[in-house]
C-alpha cells in the first residue's frame, strides 16, 4: 500500500483550435523543419529525425523518393513529433527523404537528404533434421553441431480428459519427428496431437509459425510448453541477470523481448497482440557459464513460474487447431524494441489505444487527515483525526472536529496554491482506526466507519472548499471491499473488482465532484497478481473525466491510467517500456520521502515528458519548494512584461 502547469501542447487534427491559435498569433509564420538525419539504420527500415522549427504547425508529412524527383508521402505525424520509422524497404538500397511541415494554409519542406538501408546480416542454416544454426553480424547464437541439446523440443504438455481428469506429460518421449526441407517445417507427432514449426526467413527476421493440432475427439489440450531453441550470447545481454526470466504474456502489453549483446541485438516477438502466450527467455544451468537462455513459447504455465506471474491455459478443443506466430527480429545494437518490431506495436496501438485524456500535468498534493499514533487507541478520537483531543462522542467535540477539518482545508488550499497544484487526494478519509485495513478506501461507508465526517455536512463542506478554490479533489479507494468478521473489519477480495472500484468512484464523483483517484492494492491479496488491465480500460471508458492512479502497474495499465511511482523506491519516471508502447504515457510519482536533490535532473526530465509529482499537501513540507523549482525549471514561467 503506497502511497505540469504545464506547457500547452500543440495538437494535430483539431482544426478550429489550430485556426484560433493561428489567428491569435497572426504574423508567426510556418517554418520548414531542419536537421533531417537518419538516427538508426536497418536492412528494411530507416529511422528519421529532424528539428521542429514551427510553433504552431498542424503536423508533418514524411516523403520518400527513389530518384529525388518524384515524391510520395509515406507517413504523417502530429505537431511536435520529430521522428518517424519508414518500414518495408528493400535491403542495401538508397532512398531520398524530406519532411514537410504543414498548417491549414501552407506547407514548407525541409532540405532533402539521402539515406540507404543496410545489407542483410542474418544467416539461417538447416540440416537434415531442421534448423541447425543462427548467426547475426558474425555472431553465432545457435550451433547444433557444437551443442545438439540447444535445438527444438517440447518440454511438457497438459491435457484435460473427457472426464475432467488433468494429465501432464513430458514432451521428450513418445513422439516421432519429420522434417520437410522444402517448406522448412519440423513436425512432432504424439498419440494425443501434433506440433509443427515452420521457419520463414524475411531478410533480418526469422518467423516461426507453430501449429498445435488436437487429434483426440474427446480430450482437450490445455496447453503446451515449447522450448524453441537455446541461444548462447557472447556476453550477458543488457539488462539481463543470471536468474531472472525475460518473458512477455500479452497481458501487460505487446510481447517484444529485446536482447542486446553490444555488437548486435534481437527481439523475440509474439506477432499476435491479443491472445495470451508465454514468449521469451528462461535461464538455465548454463546461463552463468555460457550465457545460455532458453527461448520459451508456452500456452500453459510452467512449473517454475513465480506465484505472482499471470497463470493461464490456452485450450485446444477436440480435433481443433491453434497457431502461434513468433518472430526473431535482428538489428544493430542500441535499437529499441519498438524499432525492431514496429508492426507489433502498431497492432497493439490499434487494439489497445492510449486513452488517457488528461491535459493538466501540474503537481498533486496528498492529504492525510489522521494521526496513526493515536488512531485506534483513543476512545475520544478513535479515528485519530488531526491527533486532536476532542471527543467526537459529544456535540462540543463534533463541533471542534468540524472546525479542525475545515481549517485543515484552508491550510491545504494555501499549500496547493503556492505550489501551483491541480488538486489533492485524501489518503485516509475514513481515518485510521483499524490498522489492519488501512488504507480503508471505502467512501460509501463514512456513516459507519467515521460518523463525525457526516456531522452537519462536514465532509461535503470540506471538499467544497477545495472546489471553490478552483482545485480538483479526489480520494483513495481500494479494489477490495470491507467485510465485518468475528475479528473485526477485513479487506476481502471482490468477485468483480471492476464493479467494486466503479461503485466507489461513482459515489465520490457524484457526491463531491471527485476526479482524482488513487487505487490502493490493485492486485490479488493472496498472490499479488495484478488485476487485468482491461478492468482499468473499462473504468476509463466509464469515467473519462477522471484520472485513475493505480498503486501497481504493468505496461498496458498506461493505456488508460497514470500509474503510481515512488521516488523512495528509486522510481524517477515512467518506464521506457511504457513510453515505447504509448508515447503519451505518464506516471504520478510520489517524492515526499525520496531524495529529490540527488534525483533533481531526472525529475525535471520526467516532468518535461509529462509525469506528475505527488507531494505532501496538508502542510508546508520541506519538499514542496523543491517541487515548485522542478516545475519552474521544466517549464520556465513567462517573463513579466
Amino acid at each position: 500500500m503506497r502511497m505540469r502547469s504545464g506547457k500547452a501542447r500543440k495538437t494535430c487534427g483539431f482544426m478550429m483550435e489550430s485556426l484560433e491559435r493561428r489567428e491569435l498569433l497572426d504574423g508567426v509564420p510556418l517554418a520548414a523543419p531542419t536537421g533531417l538525419n537518419i538516427s538508426n539504420t536497418f536492412s528494411t527500415s530507416l529511422i528519421l529525425a529532424w528539428t521542429d522549427q514551427s510553433q504552431f504547425e498542424s503536423g508533418s508529412r514524411i516523403q520518400r523518393s527513389v530518384d529525388s524527383l518524384e515524391w510520395s508521402t509515406v507517413g504523417t505525424v502530429g505537431a511536435d513529433v520529430t521522428t518517424f520509422q519508414d518500414t518495408g524497404l528493400a535491403p542495401n538500397t538508397t532512398y531520398y527523404y524530406r519532411v514537410v511541415a504543414f498548417d491549414l494554409t501552407s506547407e514548407l519542406a525541409s532540405d532533402p537528404m539521402t539515406a540507404a538501408t543496410s545489407s542483410p546480416l542474418l544467416q539461417v542454416g538447416y540440416d537434415a533434421n531442421g534448423l541447425s544454426n543462427l548467426s547475426y553480424n558474425g555472431t553465432t547464437l545457435l550451433d547444433l553441431a557444437a551443442n545438439p541439446a540447444d535445438g527444438f523440443g517440447l518440454q511438457d504438455y497438459k491435457i484435460i480428459k473427457w472426464n475432467s481428469v488433468v494429465v501432464t506429460g513430458l514432451g521428450n518421449v513418445g513422439y516421432t519427428s519429420t522434417w520437410d526441407i522444402d517448406t522448412h517445417t519440423l513436425t512432432y507427432t504424439y498419440g494425443w496431437g501434433q506440433i509443427s514449426v515452420q521457419y520463414v526467413q524475411d531478410v533480418d527476421r526469422l518467423n516461426m509459425i507453430y501449429t498445435v493440432h488436437n487429434t483426440s475427439s474427446l480430450n482437450t489440450i490445455a496447453g503446451v510448453n515449447i522450448f524453441a531453441m537455446s541461444m548462447r550470447f557472447p556476453v550477458l545481454p543488457e539488462g539481463y541477470t543470471l536468474t531472472e526470466p525475460q518473458v512477455g504474456t500479452n497481458k501487460d502489453g505487446p510481447s517484444v523481448i529485446p536482447a542486446d549483446w553490444q555488437t548486435g541485438m534481437l527481439a523475440v516477438a509474439n506477432d499476435d497482440v491479443v491472445k495470451q502466450l508465454y514468449v521469451g527467455y528462461l535461464t538455465s544451468v548454463l546461463t552463468p557459464t555460457a550465457n545460455q537462455f532458453v527461448l520459451w513459447v508456452g500456452s500453459t504455465s510452467f512449473w517454475s513460474l513465480p506465484a505472482n506471474w499471470p497463470m493461464f491455459d490456452r485450450p485446444i478443443a477436440p480435433l481443433a487447431t491453434d497457431q502461434y506466430t513468433v518472430s526473431l527480429r535482428f538489428g544493430p545494437t542500441g535499437a529499441t524494441a519498438r524499432q525492431l518490431a514496429p508492426d507489433v506495436y502498431a497492432a497493439s496501438d490499434a487494439q489497445f489505444p492510449f486513452q488517457v485524456n488528461w491535459s493538466d500535468h501540474r503537481g498533486i498534493g496528498s492529504v492525510h487527515l489522521a494521526n496513526s499514533r493515536i488512531a485506534g487507541t483513543s476512545m475520544r478520537n478513535p479515528r485519530g483525526y488531526f491527533g486532536g483531543r476532542f471527543d467526537v462522542r459529544t456535540k462540543i467535540g463534533l463541533e471542534t472536529f468540524r472546525k479542525y477539518l475545515l481549517h485543515s482545508a484552508d491550510t491545504s488550499i494555501t499549500v496547493l496554491q503556492n505550489t501551483n497544484a491541480q488538486g489533492m487526494i485524501v489518503w485516509d478519509l475514513e481515518g485510521e482506526q483499524y490498522p489492519v485495513i488501512n488504507y480503508v478506501g471505502e467512501p460509501r461507508m463514512l456513516k459507519d466507519l467515521a460518523p463525525e465526517m457526516e456531522y452537519r455536512g462536514a465532509v461535503d463542506a470540506y471538499f467544497k472548499k477545495f472546489r471553490d478554490a478552483g482545485l480538483r479533489v479526489g480520494t483513495l479507494i481500494r479494489a477490495q471491499h470491507l467485510k465485518l468478521t468475528s475479528k473485526g473489519w477485513r479487506q476481502v477480495e471482490s468477485a468483480n473488482p471492476y464493479a467494486s472500484i466503479a461503485a466507489k468512484i461513482a459515489y465520490a464523483h457524484t457526491r463531491w465532484g471527485a476526479t482524482l483517484f488513487y487505487v490502493d492494492s490493485n492486485a490479488v491479496l493472496k498472490t499479488g497478481r495484478l488485476y487485468d488491465p482491461l478492468i482499468f480500460k473499462k473504468l476509463n471508458d466509464t469515467f473519462p473525466d477522471c484520472l485513475i492512479i493505480p498503486e501497481h502497474q504493468s505496461t498496458r495499465y498506461y493505456a488508460s491510467t497514470a500509474p503510481y511511482q515512488d521516488l523512495l523506491l528509486g522510481e524517477t519516471s515512467t518506464p521506457d517500456s511504457a513510453r515505447m508502447a504509448y508515447a503519451g504515457a505518464f506516471s504520478v510519482t510520489s517524492v515526499s520521502m525520496g531524495d529529490i536533490d540527488a534525483n533533481h535532473d531526472q525529475l525535471v526530465t520526467a516532468v518535461r515528458r509529462g509525469d506528475i509529482l505527488l507531494f505532501r499537501g496538508w502542510f508546508n513540507a520541506p519538499e514542496n519548494a523543491k517541487v515548485t523549482a522542478i516545475y519552474n525549471e521544466a517549464f520556465p514561467p513567462a517573463p513579466v512584461a
